[in-house]
């Protein structure tokens, strides 16, 4: 599992995904369980700025537990 810094997250913030590939996803806090997927993936971490001017390309449920935690599986 990977671990990112500490860090308080809210409504609306952008999260980093670090994948098992060493690679990031992008995902936005949306209320109600749901982050919306970028649709970028990217072989270092990228400035929230360039992340944006990409689309959501879905949206996932799931709980804020690995965002909290910063554990992702």
């Amino acid at each position: 599992m990977a671990k990112v810094g500490k860090k308080n997250y809210r409504l609306g913030n952008i999260v980093a995904v670090p994948l098992p590939n060493e690679k990031f996803a992008y995902a936005k806090i949306y209320a109600d369980y749901d982050f919306g997927i970028y649709g970028i993936v990217s072989e270092e971490m990228l400035p929230m700025e360039e992340v944006v001017r990409h689309p959501v390309a879905f949206h996932q449920a799931g709980t804020d537990s690995a965002v909290r935690s910063k554990e992702w599986p």
